[in-house]
C-alpha cells in the first residue's frame, strides 16, 4: 500500500464521522465498462504501475456481460451472478481480507466494511459509477490471488487490484458524507462560505473537509491537502 493508502485509513474516521447511520437498500443491476487502472505512480504494494485489472474494458461489461445470453457468464439467465454491480456482500469480503491480516489498522478495515452497506444508496450510484465498476471488475482477481500481509503496522497486498477496490469503497464513503458532497451546485458561488463546487460531481464540498477517493476533474475539486488523481479521477491524500 502506498502513501495513499496509509493517508486514507487514517482520513476515514473524519470522513466516517460525517456519514450518519448506514441504512440497508437493495441494490439495482446494470452493466459495467469496468476500466481498469489501479493507484499512481510507481513502487510497491497498492502504488504498482498499471495496476487494477489494466486496460480499458474491463469488468463484465455492459448488459448481459461474460458470455452473455442464457446462462452465459457473469449475467443472462442464471449464469453466476445477476449483476454487474459490486454487491454489499462482495464489498464486505474484501474488507474481510484486509482486516483478517490482524495487522494494527485492522479496525479501519472494519470501518470501511460498515460503509459496504452504502454501495447502494442514490449518491453512490449517481456519483461513483467508474470506481465502483473498477471495485467489481478487481473484484474476484483481488478476492483469489491476492496476499494480504502487515508491512510494518500497516495492511498491505501484493495485488494491484486491491488498489481499485479500495477506491470504490472510499468513493461511497465520501459522497455519502455531508461535508464531501453537499447541496448541487454549478458554480462555487452556489455554495456556502468555506465551501467549493466539484465540477465532477456538481456538489458542494466543505474546502477543509477529509474527503479521500471523492470523484473529481481537477485539483480545485478536492478538499486542502488532497489533488485530483487524473487517471483514476479521484482525490488522492498528499
Amino acid at each position: 500500500m502506498n502513501r495513499f493508502g496509509f493517508v486514507a485509513l487514517v482520513l476515514l474516521s473524519q470522513v466516517l464521522a460525517g456519514c450518519g447511520p448506514v441504512t440497508p437498500t437493495t441494490p439495482t443491476g446494470g452493466g459495467s465498462s469496468g476500466v481498469g487502472g489501479g493507484f499512481f505512480g510507481t513502487g510497491g504494494g497498492f502504488s504498482t504501475s498499471g495496476g487494477g485489472s489494466s486496460g480499458t474494458g474491463g469488468g463484465t461489461s455492459g448488459t448481459g456481460g461474460g458470455t452473455s445470453g442464457t446462462g452465459g457468464g457473469t449475467s443472462g439467465t442464471g449464469g453466476g451472478s445477476s449483476s454487474a454491480t459490486w454487491a454489499i456482500a462482495e464489498c464486505e469480503a474484501a474488507m474481510d481480507k484486509f482486516a483478517n491480516a490482524n495487522c494494527a489498522d485492522r479496525q479501519s478495515w472494519l470501518g470501511f466494511k460498515a460503509q459496504c452497506q452504502r454501495l447502494p444508496s442514490p449518491n453512490s450510484t449517481a456519483l461513483c459509477e467508474t470506481p465502483l465498476s473498477r471495485a467489481k471488475a478487481c473484484h474476484a482477481q483481488f478476492i483469489s490471488q491476492g496476499t494480504v500481509f502487515c508491512n510494518g503496522p500497516n495492511t498491505d497486498t501484493n495485488e494491484t487490484c486491491g488498489a481499485d477496490v479500495v477506491l470504490g469503497i472510499l468513493c461511497a464513503a465520501t459522497v455519502n458524507a455531508g461535508p464531501c458532497a453537499g447541496v448541487s451546485c454549478m458554480y462555487n458561488s452556489d455554495c456556502p462560505s468555506g465551501w467549493s463546487c466539484n465540477d465532477q460531481t456538481r456538489r458542494c464540498f466543505q474546502t477543509s473537509a477529509r474527503c479521500p477517493g471523492l470523484p473529481c476533474k481537477y485539483n480545485a475539486d478536492c478538499p486542502t491537502g488532497l489533488t485530483c488523481n487524473n487517471a483514476t479521477g479521484q482525490c488522492n491524500a498528499n
